[in-house]
């Protein structure tokens, strides 16, 4: 085995590692959901990615039109607006992962 096959090899176990990690994740999801629905939630939660690279100043007025359209349901507590922070190209190269954990 030369040198290249060793390094080729490393790369195929840390990506079979991470495939197999976002399948596992997927499949989990995919349990607690029904017709695309949680079927334990009452509350259809929005994630909203900040610093994704858009800046703030459209990701602040994306916020503000998504509050403005879900008014109804937001008040009425059907929907969340949630923020997803962590996604982060920085976040995501220090933690080696594509979609951190946390």
């Amino acid at each position: 085995m030369n040198n290249y096959d060793i390094y080729i090899d490393k790369a195929v176990e840390s990506f079979r590692k991470l495939i197999t990690a976002q399948l596992e994740r997927q499949l989990s999801m995919e349990d607690g959901v029904k017709d695309g629905i949680a079927s334990d939630e009452k509350t259809t939660v929005i994630g909203l990615v900040p610093g994704d690279g858009i800046g703030p100043v459209i990701f602040e007025t994306a916020r503000r039109v998504a509050e403005k359209l879900l008014e109804t349901e937001i008040a009425s507590g059907r929907v969340e607006l949630r923020d997803v922070n962590g996604l982060t190209l920085e976040n995501r190269l220090a933690k080696g992962e594509a979609v951190p954990s946390d």
